[in-house]
């Protein structure tokens, strides 16, 4: 473990915070704990919308939500309230030493030179290629060149892939500020059950003995691709007539895209599909299940690929050029559809379903410990922040 002695105190800046869910979200507050239990203080700031402000503790972490006075995600009105608190907010609580941006919108970039010039360390993690990598703000219209001097202030960016990496320095930002470092998996809640526990949950979620459970996790919404995963499980189907499909993410029932799929269901036929909403045990569900199906089309860092392989579910994904191969490669759990076919997607899962054996999950669940747990990844942020403070890892 990484020396803490060095009086860390990290300000974690995520504008979505619970209930408003989101992986960026999640991963944040999952870092946060295991940077707590190392011994580094760690608070979040969040956006509020509409609510009342207020000083809260959630699942254990400190939180201050703020009042934005708009519900409206994407409001730029809304956007600048934030930052203006946020920065009055970080001015009133100098203790902060550290500023650990999550998932920012874009004006947050202005705030970097400010908290530089206050003496505060400002890093920025990314998490999604054409949304909050430094490409896309470069190549905004209006204030591109604006944001990109701003992105340069940071002390240090954390990519979760290799892809969001090289989107950095492709946009100009120093090498040596760019560091590569995955989402992390809680291993305390994401592990290989033994087949009491695995009866006992699916019994828990009303799945016969005999059902033959795929699971896949993730918003309802067209970046997810669960168009073209039904189109393959209706081939799965087939060869599987006690199979149930199991969607586990949050869903608006008049939602355009929902609506779709339900018609979409019912267009090819298919039966036991489950849509249970967003859950907070959904490592019960990968523990209940046989089998992972996964067809975003776009992502910085699909955790949910290692939470599930994890727990010693066979992993069938749509290739996502630059991000699934550097998760999948040498699990021996996962594997990869490079030609985005349903059909072949679903010959894939069925092919892995038939040649599953205990040797993979024994092989796949050491590798994901070494490279994935979120204890040791929380000892490379650790490192990485004292390498900002010139402290030695000893």
């Amino acid at each position: 473990m990484y020396n803490a002695s060095k009086n860390y105190k990290v300000l974690m800046v995520a504008w979505r915070f619970p209930p408003d869910f989101a992986g960026a979200t999640i991963q944040s507050i999952r870092l946060g704990k295991a940077l707590l239990s190392r011994r580094v203080r760690v608070e979040f700031f969040a956006d509020n919308g509409v609510a009342e402000s207020v000083y809260d503790i959630y699942d254990g972490v400190k939180v201050t939500r703020t009042k934005t006075y708009s519900n409206k995600t994407l409001s730029k009105f809304r956007e600048l309230v934030f930052c203006i608190k946020l920065l009055y907010f970080v001015i009133s609580r100098p203790e902060f030493n550290i500023i650990h941006f999550h998932a920012i919108r874009g004006f947050e970039i202005f705030l970097f030179p400010i908290f530089r010039l206050l003496g505060r360390k400002v890093f920025l993690k990314l998490t999604l290629a054409d949304s909050d990598d430094p490409v896309s703000f470069k190549n905004r219209r209006l204030l591109g060149a604006f944001y990109l001097l701003g992105l340069k202030c940071v002390t240090g960016m954390f990519a979760i892939s290799e892809q969001l990496k090289n989107r950095a320095l492709v946009a100009g930002i120093a090498k040596t500020k760019v560091i590569k470092i995955s989402n992390g998996f809680d291993e305390e809640l994401f592990f290989v059950p033994d087949p009491d526990i695995k009866l006992s949950l699916r019994n828990k979620f009303g799945f016969k003995d005999n059902s033959r459970i795929f699971v896949s996790v993730g918003t309802v919404e067209h970046r997810k691709g669960y168009d073209l995963l039904l189109e393959a499980f209706a081939i799965i189907q087939k060869k599987y007539h006690n199979a149930f499909l199991v969607i586990v993410g949050p869903y608006l029932e008049t939602d355009p895209y929902y609506m779709k799929l339900r018609n979409q269901i019912d267009g090819l036929k298919l039966n036991n599909i489950l849509f249970v909403g967003r859950q907070n045990d959904v490592h019960e569900y990968f523990k209940a299940a046989d089998h992972f199906l996964f067809c975003s089309r776009q992502e910085g860092f699909p955790s949910v690929l290692i939470e599930a392989m994890a727990c010693g579910l066979p992993t069938t994904v749509m290739n996502i050029a630059g991000i699934t191969e550097e998760i999948i490669d040498g699990t021996g759990l996962g594997e990869i559809c490079y030609s985005r076919d349903p059909a072949d997607f679903a010959k894939l899962a069925i092919q892995q379903s038939l040649e599953f054996s205990e040797d993979k999950v024994l092989h796949t669940s050491e590798l994901l410990l070494r490279k994935f747990s979120i204890s040791n990844i929380a000892d490379e942020y650790i490192g990485n922040y004292n390498k900002c403070f010139n402290i030695s890892d000893t």
